[in-house]
């Protein structure tokens, strides 16, 4: 199994592969995102972080036999609070961080992403957007004069 965290751009992305026990064997910082997909087959496990096009990436991803999660950069800690906000740490720490999930099932439990595999991109959004509700506006109640 290879274990991918992929950082993507308009057109590209930052790929980071881990092996079986963790380790970074590969990282490339930009590679055009279809040709990367295109490699990808039943022994990848991909996490994306979550923005405009990840759920499109996510469903060509499905579609190689590979698994995909997105995952939502502002609700994963490790890169949230990332003083090293880069394109290589970034991808470095979704792959690790899906090489960890794997170990322990710690990432999937705690609602943190949405994994998409088995269950199409609606569900995977919905799913998502379920974790990404937004606090209701606070102020005069508009039904009362």
């Amino acid at each position: 199994m290879r274990y991918h965290g992929v950082d993507l751009h308009k057109g590209s992305a930052a790929v980071s592969i881990r092996d079986e026990v963790g380790h970074e064997v590969r990282y490339v910082a930009r590679v055009e995102t279809a040709s990367y997909v295109a490699t990808l087959g039943q022994q990848d496990s991909v996490a994306l972080e979550s923005g405009c096009g990840s759920f499109l990436w996510a469903e060509r991803i499905q579609r190689r036999g590979a698994r995909c999660i997105v995952i939502d950069p502002y609700r994963f800690r490790i890169i949230r609070d990332s003083w090293h906000k880069t394109d290589r740490h970034d991808a470095g720490a979704l792959s690790l961080a899906l090489w960890t999930s794997a170990q322990s099932g710690e990432l999937a439990t705690r609602g943190v992403a949405a994994d998409s595999r088995g269950e199409g991109v609606a569900a995977a959004i919905l799913a998502l957007a379920a974790t990404e509700q937004p606090e209701p506006p606070r102020g005069p109640d508009p039904s009362r004069p």
